[in-house]
Parts: C-alpha cells; sequence; structure tokens
C-alpha cells in the first residue's frame, strides 16, 4: 500500500512504469491536515517566535546543499541579509543538514546578523523540527526547490523562488522548478527587496496558478487525510 497527496504523484508514479500492482492510492497528506482544519493562526504562531505580529514576516527556508547544488544558501544565504528591507521581520529556518554540513556558513549568517533586531535565525532544535507552525507565522515564503513549497502552498500566500541558475538542476527536468509557476523567480539578489515588497502590496497576484497546483498535488484540502489512511490499513488487515 502506497499513500499518496495527490493526482501529480499518482501520475508521476504511473509515469516512471511503477503502480503496476495498482497499490498505489491517493489519501492527502497528514502533515497538512491542520492546515486544512485551520488549526494555526497566523498572529498566534508569530508571537510564539518573540516577533511582533503587526509587522510582516517573511520565511527564508532554504533546502540543504546537496550535491547537485540545488540550496540556494550558499549563493544568497549569506547575502539575504544585506538586501532585507529593514521594515520587515525576516525568519530563518534552515534545513538541519545545513548545520551539520556547512556549519562554518552558518556561523557566519549568525555573525552577520548578530545586530539585526529584525532578524531571526531559528536553531537547529527538535522542538521546532516541524515547519508547519513557522511557515503559518510567515506572510511570504523565500525557498528554492525545497519541497517546503508544496506545503506553504496549501496556505495561499505569496512565495518567492531563487534561482541559483546551476545547470546541474535541470538534470532533473523541469519537475523540480515546476511549481515555481506559483510565484515570483528571482536569479538577482538585488532585485529581491522590490519583489519582496511588490508582494506585501498584493499578495494574490499568483492566487488562480497556486489554486489550480493545490489540487493538483492535494486531491483532499479536509483536513482528514490520517482518517483516510488509517481506514485503507484498516481495510488492508
Amino acid at each position: 500500500l502506497v499513500c499518496l497527496s495527490g493526482p501529480k504523484m499518482l501520475q508521476d508514479i504511473e509515469d516512471k512504469g511503477f503502480n503496476k500492482n495498482k497499490n498505489c492510492i491517493i489519501t492527502g497528506n497528514p502533515k497538512v491536515d491542520a492546515i486544512f482544519k485551520g488549526f494555526y493562526k497566523r498572529d498566534e504562531e508569530i508571537k510564539k517566535l518573540g516577533l511582533d505580529p503587526s509587522r510582516k514576516n517573511i520565511l527564508y527556508a532554504p533546502t540543504w546543499m546537496d550535491g547537485m547544488g540545488n540550496s540556494s544558501f550558499k549563493k544568497f544565504g549569506l547575502r539575504l541579509p544585506d538586501f532585507f528591507p529593514d521594515e520587515y521581520q525576516l525568519t530563518i529556518k534552515l534545513h538541519p543538514n545545513l548545520y551539520l554540513y556547512k556549519s562554518k556558513l552558518v556561523e557566519k549568517l549568525k555573525e552577520k546578523i548578530r545586530d539585526r533586531k529584525n532578524i531571526l535565525l531559528l536553531e537547529n532544535k527538535k522542538e521546532i523540527y516541524d515547519i508547519v507552525p513557522i511557515m503559518a507565522a510567515s506572510d511570504i515564503l523565500i525557498t528554492d526547490i525545497s519541497g517546503v513549497s508544496h506545503e506553504y502552498i496549501c496556505f495561499l500566500r505569496p512565495m518567492i523562488f531563487l534561482d541559483n541558475r546551476n545547470p546541474i538542476r535541470f538534470l532533473y527536468g523541469r519537475k523540480r522548478t515546476r511549481i515555481w509557476k506559483a510565484g515570483d523567480v528571482v536569479s538577482d539578489i538585488k532585485k529581491l527587496p522590490a519583489i519582496i515588497r511588490l508582494n506585501i502590496e498584493q499578495p494574490g497576484r499568483y492566487r488562480i496558478i497556486q489554486q489550480k497546483m493545490l489540487k493538483e498535488i492535494y486531491q483532499y484540502t479536509d483536513g482528514e487525510s490520517t482518517e483516510r489512511i488509517a481506514e485503507a490499513v484498516r481495510k488492508m488487515i
């Protein structure tokens, strides 16, 4: 039994020649059940981070620096504070593997933002491994090819994708960047402040595209994915 989040994932699996035994079913993703049920409130979650609910909060969550060079952290991570507008708050949630394998870069980032009161770097602690409440506390997501964008889209909020223009990325084809259609793509860090302000002023610019992609990624948005999986398992036994 293989439980999938939606039709796009099922199509990808079948395109690769899997599911010949028809053991794949669409149930939805339990991780985002709480989002669809409205469990997380933006102001409540932002207060838990010690931030000001009256100020816009932008979340930067890059993927880890794998062997394919997919992460935006090396190219953009250390420069982001230099170009981030002072009027907004920036929350940085790094992939746990960045702390393990790129600790020197992380330390440089800590030093750079030491006196920036509007920038919060979340520590790599088990208490904050779940990024969903952190996403709920934000108004915009800045990321790259990280899978967090597939979860953040559930909020139907603006997304900005940092393109490190690494040609190795295209070995995966265009599937890894397909979700970039649901937000702005930035390859020049100097243009980021203007893009952030544009999304603050016009948060619904990609709403129609996001709604379409949401239906492709998640067939169910009722918050009952966990129960569907449990029922599927009960039927097996």
